[in-house]
Order: C-alpha cells, then structure tokens, then sequence
C-alpha cells in the first residue's frame, strides 16, 4: 500500500503497525511512504514532486521558455503538489500564482509565499483561510498561465475544459487527470498545449 490523498507518513505507520499486531512481528514491507524511523526511504515523499518539476525544466528548455517569466497554477497542495510548488518556486524560479487543496483554491496574479502557504497548511491542514480565496477549483483550467499542473485527483482534465486550456505546458502530477475525452482534444492541440504525462511508481519503501 502506498500513500495518496487524505494519507502521511503517519497514517502509513498506523497501517504497518496494525497490520504487524496481528502477525506478532513488524512487517516494513506492507506499506511505503512510511516514516524513515521505522524502515522508510529518505526523499520518498518529495519524490514525485520533484520529479514532475524536472521533466517540467526539461519542457521549458525545450520549449525555449524562461523560468522566471512562467507563471502556474498548482492544483492540489499535498505530498506532490506542496513539493512541485515549492520546488517550481525556489528552485526553478516560476512565479507560483495558483494553489488549491480540496476545500479552497487561492489565486494571486502577484505570486503566492508558497513557504508560508506550506507553513499555514502544516497548522490547519488546509489552504482554507491563508489568504483570500478568489478562485474555485474547478476554475483554474481558465487562467491564463504558461504551466498548469494537476496533482491532485483523477479525471480534472476532461472533455469540456481541455479544450480552454490555456497553459503552454500541462504537467500531470496526479494518477489519471486527464480523461480519454480530453486526450482526444489536446492530441489535436499538440502545438498549443505541451502535456507531460507521468506515471507514479512507488519506491519499496
């Protein structure tokens, strides 16, 4: 079992650890994403983040795009989203100006603190009342940004807003965010959309 939405390190302890009372031992191996204290791999839940912000440089290379003049929206700030937020912002150098989790989305044309947006949701578990929230969720498809990238939940991307993308590269951070409806929409939009497809493996441990 590996971690996804609504999971930590802490709860994949509390799955080991429940599944090793019935053994009578301590089994490791029934869970990643655990802490690195009881058998976890340091850098594991950095690991997709960063590295859909690589493949994300890498496009940006390719696509002769200057990382301090790109503006994102990150939809979902969890494991991953936290991760490429902050990566995209202090590491490469995109000016983060979208964030949302599952009870609020914040947009600021200014830029977000993606350091202190971290820090608020470290306290409250949510984006909930960081700053003002001026944007829905459902809505970030129609901003004009030069990188989306969804890493949150399956299926955002669908037949009805792939085609009002705006973004000049869709990152997936997420397991399936994009339907097959919406495959079909931005395979005829190859030259106005880049997407980066990424499927998540899981480390063993």
């Amino acid at each position: 079992m590996g971690p996804d939405m609504g999971t930590n390190e802490q709860v994949m302890a509390w799955f080991m650890d429940t599944y090793s009372v019935y053994h009578g031992y301590s089994v490791n191996e029934i869970v990643t994403g655990k802490p690195v204290s009881i058998g976890g791999t340091v850098g594991r839940r950095e690991s997709t983040g960063r590295g859909v912000v690589y493949l994300i440089e890498r496009a940006m290379n390719i696509l002769k795009i200057d990382p301090e003049k790109c503006t994102a929206i990150v939809q979902g700030f969890g494991n991953v989203g936290s991760v490429a937020a902050l990566s995209l912002a202090y590491k490469s150098g995109v000016k983060v100006i979208g964030i949302s989790d599952a009870y609020e989305a914040v947009y600021n044309p200014d830029g977000i603190d993606v350091e202190a947006a971290e820090q608020h949701v470290l306290k409250k578990e949510t984006c909930a009342h960081f700053t003002r929230p001026i944007m829905s969720i459902q809505r970030a498809a129609h901003f004009a940004v030069r990188l989306l990238a969804p890493c949150a939940v399956d299926r955002v991307i669908n037949g009805e807003n792939a085609g009002k993308l705006k973004c000049r590269i869709l990152a997936e951070g997420a397991n399936g965010p994009t339907t097959p409806e919406a495959d079909l929409t931005l395979e005829k939009r190859w030259d106005e959309v880049f997407v980066i497809r990424t499927f998540c493996a899981t480390p063993a441990a």
